[in-house]
């Protein structure tokens, strides 16, 4: 026989229905706050083009160079050397060397020439470069009154200095240098050591060595002592001075009130990380809850389409088992959702502080 009706226990009170509506508003808000923002994901800010900057120091030493070779070309070796010097300072490179000895070869002055190119280095062509270079000059000086002194210096590597040149005209030691008659100072400079200056007289010793002296670690001043030497305090008659009574007070360790909880942040936090597995928990079994109250509501309208019978017991059955689960879900989603609410909202209490940590003195503190 059909069912004209759907059968009482199919039936849900009015406030589970209520529940549903609210677990299924709830459900949809966590969704919206959890999931949509991954789905609407910013664009990207548009990067900047980078302004303009002030001209590479590379391409301003290039361009010195070239002014310094169309100088050098025009005879004024003077005003090349100086364009040669000003890329140097600005970009250094070993090819510096090379322009500024060539043109201190062209304007005749060996002796500076020798000392540049002897620190002229670089690739095979500039190394061909600078060796025909290197020849031409030595050939000159030893056909003109020039006298070699070998410069040794230790450390090794520190800077020489030679007074007739210009002061920035230095290089490493040790290194030869070609000289004409007469009297000259040689500064010697290393880091952490003391410089020298050494007279030479030309002709003389083919051979001058300057050994520095490493710097003196500093001495620490003694630092000045709070109280005054026995011999600083005036002599004087002792007068008595007044008793201090010291007022014992609560020690910080004397009881639980008397230091703060260092537990406190930590309970803190450990709260609201339950309170949020608990409040999202509690969402996810409504929304499940959910899912089976939709089956169980499919699976009645089923078994009321159906004739008294095995067919009707069986849909019948699966219905009620879809009812108590989804009651079940529900009643956990509002527990768990609930106490996640509480804990998110109320504070952790913090212990009370004592009055006061402190010795007295006569009463004052």
């Amino acid at each position: 026989m059909r069912l004209l009706a759907r059968p009482s226990g199919l039936r849900y009170p009015g406030w589970v229905q209520r529940v549903h509506c609210g677990f299924g508003v709830l459900a949809l808000v966590w969704v919206s706050t959890a999931v949509a923002p991954a789905w609407a994901a910013p664009a990207p800010a548009p990067v900047p083009a980078p302004e303009p900057g002030p001209e590479p120091a590379i391409e301003q030493a290039d361009a010195l160079i070239h002014q310094g070779a169309v100088l050098g070309r025009a005879g004024n070796y003077a005003a090349a050397i100086a364009r040669f010097k000003a890329a140097q300072a600005l970009y250094p490179r070993p090819i510096d060397h090379c322009n500024i000895g060539s043109a201190y070869l062209q304007a005749g002055l060996l002796p500076q020439a020798h000392l540049a190119l002897g620190q002229c280095t670089g690739d095979a062509a500039t190394e061909l470069f600078a060796s025909k270079r290197r020849a031409e000059v030595l050939s000159k000086l030893r056909a003109g009154r020039y006298a070699e002194v070998a410069v040794v210096v230790r450390p090794a590597g520190a800077t020489v200095a030679l007074s007739a040149f210009p002061p920035d005209e230095k290089a490493p030691g040790p290194l030869a240098l070609w000289l004409a008659p007469g009297s000259y100072t040689v500064r010697v400079s290393a880091p952490g050591h003391v410089a020298a200056s050494v007279e030479l007289a030309v002709p003389g010793p083919p051979q001058l060595v300057v050994t520095l002296q490493p710097e003196a670690a500093p001495t620490p001043s003694p630092e000045p002592s709070p109280w005054p030497s026995p011999s600083a305090v005036p002599a004087s008659s002792p007068s008595p001075s007044p008793a201090l009574t010291p007022r014992a007070t609560p020690s910080p360790a004397a009881g639980p009130e008397s230091r703060p909880r260092a537990d406190q942040p930590h309970a803190s936090g450990a709260r609201r990380r339950w309170g949020k597995i608990l409040l999202y928990g509690g969402l996810a079994l409504g929304a499940a809850g959910g899912v089976l109250h939709v089956l169980a509501y499919r699976s009645s309208n089923r078994a009321s389409e159906l004739e008294a019978g095995s067919a009707f017991e069986d849909e019948f059955s699966s219905f009620k088992q879809l009812r108590v689960a989804t009651l079940s879900l529900y009643a956990l989603g509002a527990a768990g959702a609930g106490t996640g609410l509480y804990l998110l909202a109320t504070p952790v209490h913090a212990g009370r502080r004592p009055e006061h940590v402190a010795l007295g003195v006569a009463g004052s503190f």
